[in-house]
C-alpha cells in the first residue's frame, strides 16, 4: 500500500473527516497551519475574547458541580459542555431556550456519531472510499443529520444578522 493517502498516519486519519467537514483549521497538517496561523493571530486577541470569559467561566463552573465522582468517558461528559460554550460564544444569545438545548444536545450527538463513524471508517478498509461510506445508514444518518445543523446554524446567523440590523435583501 504505497498510496498517498498511507504516507501519515494524521493525514489518513483527517482524510475521514473531510466526508463531514471540508478542508480547514481542523483538517491542516503543520505547514499549512503555519502559514494560516499568522493571519489568523490578530483575530484570536485579549479584546476578541475577553467578552466571552463569563460563558467559559460558567460552563466550567457547572462542569465540575456535576463531575461525577467514579469513573467515567471524558468525550461524553465533555461533549455538551463544549458544544453548549461554542454555541453560545460563536451564534446563539446568552440565555438559551428550551428549544436551543434540544438543538444542543442533538449537535453533541452528532459529535458522538462523527467520531464514531472516523473510528469505524479507519478499521475498515471497504468503508474508506466516500462514496462507498455515502451509501450506507451511518453514512446517510450522518448527512442528515449535518443537514440539520446546517439549517440551525445558518437560520441563527440570518436571525442575529436581523438583530443587528445588518442584512441587506
Amino acid at each position: 500500500m504505497k498510496r498517498k493517502e498511507f504516507s501519515s498516519k494524521a493525514q489518513f486519519f483527517y482524510g475521514f473527516i473531510r466526508f463531514f467537514i471540508p478542508r480547514g483549521l481542523l483538517q491542516m497538517n503543520g505547514p499549512d497551519w503555519k502559514v494560516h496561523r499568522l493571519a489568523l493571530e490578530p483575530a484570536i486577541a485579549r479584546d476578541a475574547v475577553e467578552p466571552h470569559f463569563h460563558v467559559f467561566s460558567e460552563a466550567a463552573d457547572n462542569f465540575s458541580e456535576n463531575l461525577p465522582r467514579h469513573a467515567f468517558d471524558v468525550h461524553k461528559a465533555l461533549a455538551l459542555p463544549l458544544v453548549r460554550v461554542f454555541m453560545r460564544v460563536a451564534i446563539l444569545p446568552d440565555e438559551l431556550g428550551p428549544a436551543d438545548e434540544q438543538r444542543l444536545r442533538d449537535a453533541a450527538h452528532l459529535l458522538d456519531n462523527m467520531l464514531e463513524a472516523v473510528n469505524t471508517r479507519s478499521f475498515l478498509p471497504w468503508l474508506w472510499p466516500d462514496c462507498v461510506f455515502s451509501r450506507t445508514s451511518m453514512g446517510r444518518s450522518l448527512r442528515r443529520q449535518l443537514s440539520d445543523l446546517r439549517e440551525f446554524v445558518d437560520a441563527t446567523i440570518v436571525q442575529r444578522r436581523l438583530q443587528a440590523g445588518i442584512l441587506n435583501i
